[in-house]
């Protein structure tokens, strides 16, 4: 995710760079959320997750989540009655069944990150494209990542136009 966020900032930083600073307005575009909010990445991961495996991952994390949830209905139900061995066998397994459905869990998120990770690569000329027509349509003198501000109103915000050129493009 590290990767894909620099990615994303050097690309921004890119798209801007070489802009005149005398224009006037200021905006704020989330590049992340431009890309994963368009049509094109919709229904990658649409499709993503569509596919067998994908979706037989996504059953054993369920399956495991109610075998963890068991395992831990039955520790506190029988906790009382049993000795330090049992206590410890019984932890240990609840262990087990965290760390596996973490596992699982992990190669989902991995298998999603790559898929986006593809699509900004796919994007990225694209959203070049877009904002920096935008910035001399509308006379853009600065962009500023979304992620680096505390407060923006949807006035300065371009993130939702930026995805809508983005789909007319494609």
């Amino acid at each position: 995710m590290l990767k894909l966020n620099k990615a994303l900032v050097a690309l921004l930083l890119t798209m801007t760079a070489g802009v005149s600073l005398a224009a006037e307005k200021i905006a704020v575009l989330d590049v992340q959320a431009a890309i994963i909010n368009s049509d094109v990445a919709q229904e990658r991961l649409k499709a993503m997750r569509e596919q067998k495996e994908f979706k037989a991952n996504i059953k054993e994390v369920e399956k495991l989540q109610e075998e963890h949830n068991n395992l831990v209905a039955k520790l506190k139900k029988d906790s009382a009655v049993m000795n330090q061995e049992q206590l410890q066998a019984q932890t240990e397994k609840i262990s087990e069944k965290r760390s596996d459905i973490e596992h699982v869990y992990r190669k989902l998120k991995a298998s999603e990150q790559k898929l986006m990770q593809d699509v900004v690569q796919e994007l990225g000329p694209t959203l070049q494209e877009v904002v920096n027509k935008m910035i001399k349509d509308d006379k853009i003198g600065m962009i500023l990542d979304a992620k680096a501000t505390l407060h923006v109103t949807n006035d300065y915000n371009i993130t939702a136009k930026v995805t809508d050129k983005i789909n007319q493009a494609k």
